[in-house]
């Protein structure tokens, strides 16, 4: 297997003579040109500008953080690639999700600070917090009976409304999935769901979340998109104001639009976006590479690939809460390889939700190939090929179905 740890990237050398090559450093400024590593550009906000040709590479100088979605809405060819990629030694750079926060106030036990935004998801010294719950991290509350509208607990009728009111629920939908909405309404021992869910069994367990009521041990958050105030419960004798704290803001670290093909991502790590590393919504999308990537704590995927005969090969991804690789819709023909996944799906009310959620590496389609990939703790499946006529073999695959109960190491359907 090869490695994926290696802590230098190398310049990539372009032989191709008609691109164009843009760099990108946080030392930049967007009013430089852009077409040298001293001239280089700093934001994504600038490069979002930019009309690319086949044959263009993009270099993003190792060792920055450069936060936003960046958006690609042309094409290469079979001959003329456009590459997104490094330069210079040191780290990956990063492609950041999101966005930092300070100034934080003092409210007692827990800390204050204005935000306007959407957040999916808040860190501390890249580490994910948990959203505020009830009962906390690790307890569950057990369900007496329920339909896909409704759970009845005859416990409810001892807890103040304030516990359940205004707050989402997640509840272990089947022995597959756990299942998260919202209430709707909430009356003596009944809990009626905004939204229809999986029927689940009796004596299953769910719990509360997403209230500030629920807000009382360390490590909890809340954001009351309201009053644009974000809520963070630190460990005792942590002060956030001296700590890297960070929401997840940005959807996507690079998007495809319609139809385009022949792109490379190479060389480059992914973090904290509130939807995926690399995302490809269009059917429409052919020969996409992926090269070398690391991808982290995404909140739905690290990749999500709906496209034709994608490559992606010799990646990390790690603690990414929905799934680390999706390939659906038209998604035929692709291959993954020589991969690593470490810690993926491990969350039931963060991510996808439902039977999706959890698999570390999964296909809906046909014809897909799998092979030597090292996959260990995967919530769900380690690899989920469901369709026909898919290849997989050669893969190491430890500690799968970690928070279900009904699973494999590798599962196939339909």
């Amino acid at each position: 297997m090869k490695t994926l740890f290696a802590l230098f990237c190398s310049l990539f050398v372009i032989t191709n003579a008609t691109g164009t090559n843009y760099y990108m450093s946080n030392s930049g400024n967007d009013a430089n040109s852009g077409l040298s590593s001293s001239l280089p550009w700093q934001t994504i906000t600038r490069l979002n500008f930019t009309t690319y040709s086949p044959g263009d590479s993009i270099f993003f100088r190792c060792g920055d953080t450069f936060r936003g979605d960046i958006t690609v809405n042309q094409s290469g060819t079979s001959t003329s690639r456009i590459t997104f990629t490094s330069y210079s030694s040191g780290a990956k750079p990063i492609i950041s999700g999101a966005q930092i926060v300070t100034t934080w106030t003092q409210m007692g036990n827990y800390y204050t600070t204005n935000y306007t935004g959407t957040i999916n998801n808040f860190f501390v010294n890249n580490r994910e917090q948990t959203i505020a719950r009830y009962p906390n991290e690790h307890v569950y509350l057990t369900l007496d009976s329920a339909q896909g509208t409704y759970l009845k607990d005859a416990a409810l009728t001892s807890l103040n409304p304030n516990l359940i009111n205004g707050s989402k629920v997640c509840e272990h939908s089947s022995q597959w999935s756990w299942k998260k909405t919202s209430v709707s309404a909430f009356a003596g021992n009944k809990i009626t769901f905004s939204s229809t869910i999986l029927r689940p069994s009796n004596n299953y367990g769910y719990f509360l979340y997403d209230n500030i009521n629920h807000l009382d041990t360390a490590n909890e958050w809340k954001y009351n998109a309201t009053a644009h105030i974000l809520y963070y419960y630190p460990p005792t004798g942590n002060d956030p104001n001296f700590e890297t704290c960070e929401v997840s803001s940005y959807q996507n670290g690079i998007e495809l639009g319609t139809s385009i093909s022949f792109i490379t991502i190479s060389n480059l790590s992914f973090e904290k976006q509130s939807n995926a590393g690399v995302q490809v919504t269009f059917t429409g999308c052919k020969y996409i590479t992926v090269d070398q990537c690391d991808f982290a704590r995404e909140y739905n995927y690290g990749l999500n690939m709906k496209g034709k005969y994608a490559q992606i090969s010799n990646s990390y991804f790690r603690e990414i809460d929905g799934m680390a690789i999706y390939i659906s819709g038209t998604g035929v023909g692709s291959t993954v390889h020589h991969s690593v996944f470490r810690n993926n799906g491990m969350s039931r009310n963060n991510g996808l939700g439902g039977q999706l959620n959890g698999t570390a590496l999964m296909c809906s389609c046909d014809s897909n190939y799998f092979h030597h990939n090292d996959i260990d703790s995967a919530g769900y499946c380690g690899i989920s090929a469901d369709g026909g006529h898919n290849l997989v073999e050669r893969n190491i695959i430890n500690h799968a179905v970690m928070i279900e109960n009904d699973g494999a190491a590798i599962k196939g359907w339909g």
